[in-house]
């Protein structure tokens, strides 16, 4: 089996549990006076910005900007834990510059567009400051190639099949809430190498999503 699959199957299995869980945790419990407690569950849209590139065992490569948008499900468990799970567009990427003659001279923008779907875990550290992490599953549903150069040694253009369409990584950040407004600070790094084509091996090496993002989320 690819060790790619592996990964996914184990995060799918941590999905399952956490949200099997969430979903009986969800459902309410008992205080210590044994009075019944319903937990919120609050809808949110969240708009941001990224700044991401591609992490090479033999490149070096530039971020890039790009938008994100999406929504946002955060259920509270507690004053000061909730869960926090939704699915965001992502344009993640990077910029390279290859003149070793391998199979291309010149600048080549990476463009690759995500559905992401990440689950959070949150904790309150101050009245309106909390931590989260978790990790996310993305799905490539995209990939855009900009070429300034030209190709070598009878290679060509990439195109989606290139790349791993499964991603998987981890989620780490910081958030500040001023009643429903949230502004939140995010770093994620990928643990599948997307480099799916032989030619991108060979090249590039073991290549993974990683980077930053700031975003601003209403919930309702």
């Amino acid at each position: 089996m690819n060790p790619n699959n592996h990964k996914i199957l184990i995060f799918c299995a941590l999905i399952i549990l956490l949200c099997s869980n969430s979903i009986s945790v969800a459902q309410g419990t008992r205080n210590s006076n044994n009075e019944y407690r319903q937990f919120k569950t609050s809808f949110g849209l969240e708009s941001g910005f990224n700044f991401f590139t591609l992490r090479s065992d033999n490149r070096d490569y530039e971020s890039e900007f790009a938008l994100s948008a999406g929504f946002v499900l955060k259920t509270t468990l507690s004053p000061k834990l909730s869960i926090s799970y939704g699915m965001t567009f992502m344009r993640r990427g990077a910029e390279s510059n290859l003149n070793d003659g391998s199979f291309f001279n010149g600048e080549i923008d990476y463009n690759l567009n995500y559905l992401n779907f990440p689950i959070n875990i949150n904790y309150t550290i101050l009245k309106r400051v909390y931590l989260s992490g978790g990790m996310y599953y993305g799905r490539l549903v995209e990939a855009k190639f900009e070429y300034n150069g030209t190709f070598v040694n009878g290679f060509g253009e990439f195109d989606d099949d290139d790349f791993e369409k499964n991603d998987i990584g981890f989620t780490l950040g910081i958030a500040y809430n001023i009643k429903r407004f949230h502004i939140g600070l995010r770093f994620q790094r990928g643990f599948i190498d997307i480099s799916d084509a032989q030619i991108l091996q060979d090249n590039l090496g073991k290549t993974y999503n990683a980077g930053f993002g700031i975003s601003l989320t209403r919930f309702f």
